[in-house]
């Protein structure tokens, strides 16, 4: 018997403020990036551009010329995460 578990994903408003003004290819890579969140948790997209492991969560790039990132957490040990960043890679908390 196989279990389907899903993620809950969290954003801000702050966040889903920052995605309105990214280029339209990017909102559509960060909609992407929040199904994989959801499906496969915290290091489901580790085949992305520069994933990588942060301090206290994650992170990965939306675009090829590394402006846009997005940094996500988990929150306790519920299966919840945060994408508390999405925005240009001068702005990126790392």
């Amino acid at each position: 018997m196989e279990y389907i578990v899903n993620w809950e994903i969290k954003v801000p408003k702050k966040v889903i403020k920052n995605v309105a003004e990214m280029p339209p290819k990017v909102q559509v890579k960060f909609q992407l990036l929040t199904e994989i969140l959801a499906a496969s948790g915290p290091t489901g997209p580790y085949q992305w551009r520069n994933y990588g492991k942060l301090k206290d969560g994650f992170h990965c790039h939306l675009s090829n010329n590394h402006q846009w990132v997005a940094c996500w957490r988990r929150e306790g040990k519920a299966l919840i995460l945060e994408i508390h960043y999405a925005g240009s890679h001068q702005g990126a908390p790392y």
